[in-house]
């Protein structure tokens, strides 16, 4: 879905929707490399629930995920992005009715520093 505003990707639990939910949120390290004009993110891990209610064989494995992204795209002499983004899911086996423990993880302004001319999030 196309936003009206620019997202704030580095303040995104602050100002943007987030996945509900979040148990233990601890503060963690991000190791991908940084490019040079870059933003330095922050990353986090988490637990949370997640609903599955499914019949199945007893050796099925069932894989349940969510996702969630908010990504701002420019063009300056080339292309730019900023993001921030967030999974929680698990794997389980067998056949499931109910709530289940997962782990999540929260990554918030990955990407490039906005160019001035770009407009700024809106509070």
């Amino acid at each position: 879905m196309a936003s009206d505003h620019t997202i704030d990707t580095i303040n995104a639990t602050e100002n943007e929707p987030m996945l509900s939910q979040k148990f233990n949120l601890t503060l963690s390290h991000f190791d991908e490399p940084l490019p040079p004009d870059g933003i330095s993110p922050k990353k986090y891990n988490y637990d949370s629930l997640i609903y599955a209610d499914y019949n199945s064989s007893p050796n099925a494995t069932v894989e349940v995920f969510i996702e969630l992204s908010g990504r701002n795209e420019w063009w300056a002499g080339g292309w730019g992005f900023n993001i921030y983004h967030e999974r929680a899911g698990t794997s389980l086996n067998g056949e499931k009715h109910g709530w289940f423990s997962v782990t999540g993880e929260l990554v918030e302004g990955e990407g490039l520093k906005l160019p001035a001319q770009i407009p700024r999030p809106r509070n």
